[in-house]
């Protein structure tokens, strides 16, 4: 059977480079802070690209039920509120 996918919104809180995780603070979720999600990679197996967002960028999260421990960073997202000020 498959699981139900559901996403939230989130904001990265640390970042792992080694592992290519990164922990994600979930305001839907009380502000739980997850362990290290894997982030995904627009391209797989031998042409991988990586772009690991920095602490502070929002981030679309999806998680394999409710548990917050088994999900994934889709990716970032930009709007006018998450532009820095400087950018503006």
């Amino acid at each position: 059977m498959i699981s139900a996918l559901k996403g939230t919104v989130g904001v990265i809180q640390s970042i792992n480079t080694t592992h290519y995780t990164a922990t994600v603070q979930l305001p839907e979720y009380n502000n739980q802070i997850t362990e290290g999600l894997q982030i995904l990679s627009p391209i797989t197996f031998g042409n991988k690209i990586t772009s690991i967002p920095k602490v502070n960028t929002p981030v679309f999260c999806i998680f394999l039920e409710d548990d917050t421990e088994r999900g994934f960073i889709i990716g970032s997202y930009f709007s006018d509120k998450n532009v820095r000020s400087e950018e503006r």
